[in-house]
């Protein structure tokens, strides 16, 4: 089980947005070059995104993942409802425009992801 460590400064937050972003581009890149079907990882790419989406208190919809990530909606819900009962997304506090849903990744999934994702100096 990975500890917890808080995001602690705005610059940790700006780091871990970045490697986040690099992150995610990189699975953009095999997923165009080997196919989408070969490299999926659906949970992760959402959190990817929502962890670039960080500095933003608006948080992303279930619309927006699925044109982001090409995958449905009704398969996004599954994977929010998954990752809110494990407690790593919760919701935004400002819906979306149509009333859909906006989520953001909550305070403990931004520490494990600085964690998974920041060398351990930088955490």
């Amino acid at each position: 089980m990975a500890l917890a460590f808080p995001v602690s400064s705005q610059a940790s937050i700006g780091r871990l947005v970045d490697e986040a972003r690099r992150h995610f581009e990189l699975r953009c890149t095999k997923q165009d070059m080997f196919g989408a079907d070969l490299f999926s990882d659906t949970g992760w790419d959402i959190m990817l995104l929502l962890c670039i989406n960080s500095q933003s208190s608006l948080g992303l919809t279930a619309r927006q993942l699925s044109d982001s990530l090409n995958v449905a909606v009704g398969t996004i819900d599954r994977y929010l409802k998954t990752l809110g009962d494990k407690g790593l997304v919760a919701p935004a506090k400002i819906m979306s425009h149509d009333g859909g849903r906006r989520v953001r990744l909550s305070t403990n999934a931004m520490s494990l992801m600085s964690t998974t994702l920041l060398p351990a100096h930088d955490g």
